[in-house]
């Protein structure tokens, strides 16, 4: 070492390039080091940038089927609902025409349509609960079409029998008898006499009522001769859809956080050692 640093003192001009390319070789590792440095916060910095667009945009997708959960299970929600209001309107009015009939088909139509449409967005869950609406609504409605004329003709008769007419006060109280009489025949299974019984009721029923018609005469007779069956089909009928929209509202209003946040739910961003330090 005491040599080298001799020769250095004996050859000064070696000694001064040899310092200058020291001070050009350190200047040089520092700008690489330095650029190193500087391209390494570059790529950081478009990572971070990558990761809040990606941030921002399952926001938007989280946000955006939110959305479209909340409308279309408001509107199937809302058609079921319709088409349990429309069954009902059948055991209080006269749907001579057909008129309340058509809504409930229509009605049940439209929840199918909309059912397609939920169908492709909203977790298993609510999808049961409304594939299990669907089938109770169409019980109901089958139920309904028998059940509602025969009970609206019942109420009809009955208001007849205090209309202070002595003939309509006859005539309704004879069909009053005759689906009574129906009903008997109907549970002691003997042929002959139910056929017999069928006649009269239809007869009766035809004289006491002058605008009903023939689909309002065989659901009164229809249900005559069912007795219980069809008041408790009816019943059943009712508490089950019921039960089902319940289970649809609670499933929709679970899917869509309703008790609690409903903003939507992003990954939070990662953490960089830059950022932490």
């Amino acid at each position: 070492m005491h040599g080298l640093w001799k020769y250095f003192e004996e050859n000064n001009e070696i000694f001064a390039v040899l310092v200058a390319f020291l001070a050009i070789g350190g200047g040089l590792l520092g700008s690489v080091i330095g650029a190193k440095i500087q391209a390494n916060g570059g790529r950081d910095q478009a990572a971070a940038a990558r990761e809040a667009a990606q941030i921002a945009a399952e926001a938007q997708r989280v946000a955006a089927l939110w959305t479209v959960r909340h409308v279309l299970t408001a509107e199937f929600i809302q058609l079921v609902r319709e088409r349990a209001e429309a069954a009902h309107r059948l055991y209080s009015e006269n749907d001579a025409d057909g008129t309340v009939q058509a809504r409930i088909d229509q009605a049940g139509h439209a929840v199918l349509r909309k059912a397609a449409e939920i169908e492709l967005i909203v977790p298993s869950p609510v999808m049961r609960a409304a594939e299990d609406m669907i089938r109770a609504l169409d019980k109901f409605a089958a139920t309904s079409r028998v059940a509602g004329p025969a009970q609206y003709l019942r109420v009809v008769i009955g208001e007849a029998m205090w209309c202070g007419d002595p003939a309509h006060v006859e005539l309704a109280g004879r069909a009053r008898t005759s689906l009574g009489e129906l009903g008997a025949a109907a549970v002691s299974g003997d042929t002959e006499t139910k056929v017999r019984a069928l006649a009269a009721a239809d007869e009766a029923l035809r004289a006491a009522v002058a605008d009903i018609t023939d689909a309002q005469a065989q659901a009164a007779v229809a249900e005559a001769m069912g007795g219980r069956e069809w008041l408790d089909r009816k019943r059943g009928d009712e508490e089950q859809v019921t039960v089902c929209l319940d289970t649809l509202v609670a499933a929709a209003r679970e899917m869509l956080k309703s008790e609690g946040d409903v903003a939507p739910a992003v990954p939070p961003q990662r953490q960089r050692w830059r950022q932490a330090a």
